[in-house]
């Protein structure tokens, strides 16, 4: 379906507030729009969605509030093409090592860093940020929902993908339990503090990014420690009647039960076979039936192809009655492979060729 900005902000809502989609509609990952965008001569990478291929801008999502910590300095220098960053405080030094913007080396590898790290965060602070929430949603409003986000993933993800690293992460937590609940329990804490202030905030709905796959935790570890701290997002959404949608791209098959039950209300980049493990009609035999989902399409299904081939694609993946009787959007990414408008063009006419058959 072609989405315009006069009726962007209308099947936007649609979508977070759990109503069927009806129609087939798109969205775009961000990596490398802006630059095709403002090489076409749009300022803003939507107005191509909007005035040039008709994609949904599915959110504006802005953080009600700001990050303090005035015992802590970061400094980057470089190094060969790598970048070492420094974290300083009057608790010692974490050494982090990161290439093209990719952590090589996570900077909590020891019981002595996790002390810093622990220390380092109950000196952290959070305020309110009301002029900048502000900004943003008197602009972007009239287009699009407005999300009240976060601006980190739960306590468990983000140590896993951020702050650790996976093996140093399940070395620590075997070694040293006690310590890596607490840490998590005063990250935690710190999050509940941002959920008051997005409790505060005018908004649509709740959003969070998590990239949680069973490739970096367990069914096993996610029950005992992504499922309460997952949860403890959603609940401060329903307390003020908000949705609560959450990121999550990667293997989710063996997870879903657990999703389910932390009562979140959306997924955004649900992935399906073969770069993933959920086919999209299966997500809708065991999450609700208005749990709104961004289903990938990912680059080998578009990137480089013609429109007959995408639509070949797309009625292998995505039969009609998921968009039609639930509220789904087609999340189009190109994974950081180049492509061009051509690309868009064809995938445009892919979706809307498809459409039409199902209707």
């Amino acid at each position: 379906m072609y989405v315009t900005a006069e009726n962007n902000r209308e099947y936007s809502l649609r979508f977070v507030q759990g109503k069927p989609s009806e129609r087939l509609l798109w969205s775009f990952m961000l990596p490398g729009i802006v630059e095709l965008a403002k090489s076409l001569g749009y300022e803003e990478y939507w107005q191509l969605g909007h005035n040039r291929l008709g994609w949904l801008n599915f959110c504006c999502p802005i953080s009600p509030f700001q990050v303090f910590n005035d015992n802590l300095k970061i400094t980057d220098s470089t190094d060969g093409g790598f970048v070492k960053r420094e974290y300083q405080s009057t608790h010692g030094i974490l050494h982090e090592l990161r290439m093209n913007n990719e952590i090589v080396e996570h900077r909590i590898k020891t019981e002595t860093d996790l002390d810093i790290l622990i220390n380092t965060l109950r000196d952290t602070r959070i305020e309110a940020e009301t002029e900048r929430y502000s900004y943003h949603k008197r602009r972007h409003e009239p287009f699009m929902a407005i999300a009240a986000q976060t601006d980190t993933a739960s306590a468990c993800q983000q140590f896993l993908q951020y702050e650790f690293g996976v093996m140093n992460f399940y070395y620590l937590l075997n070694d040293y339990p006690d310590k890596m609940e607490e840490c998590m329990n005063i990250y935690q804490g710190l999050l509940a503090q941002k959920y008051k202030f997005m409790q505060n905030a005018e908004c649509d709905f709740f959003y969070q990014g998590e990239n949680t796959s069973t490739s970096l935790i367990s069914p096993e570890y996610y029950a005992k420690y992504g499922v309460p701290q997952v949860k403890q997002f959603v609940d401060a959404a329903h307390a003020v009647n908000k949705r609560a949608i959450v990121h999550m791209c990667g293997l989710l098959h063996e997870l879903l039960p657990l999703i389910k039950s932390t009562g979140m209300d959306g997924i955004h980049a649900l992935t399906p076979p073969d770069i993933g493990n959920v086919p999209f009609p299966e997500i809708y035999k065991i999450m609700p039936s208005d749990c709104s989902v961004l289903g990938r399409f990912g680059s080998l299904e578009w990137i480089g192809k013609n429109a007959g081939q995408i639509k070949g694609n797309l009625r292998r993946l995505l039969p009609h009655d998921v968009y039609q009787k639930h509220p789904f959007v087609l999340l189009v990414s190109s994974d950081g492979a180049p492509y061009t408008l051509d690309d868009l063009c064809n995938v445009m006419d892919a979706i809307n060729d498809y459409e039409q058959e199902g209707s």
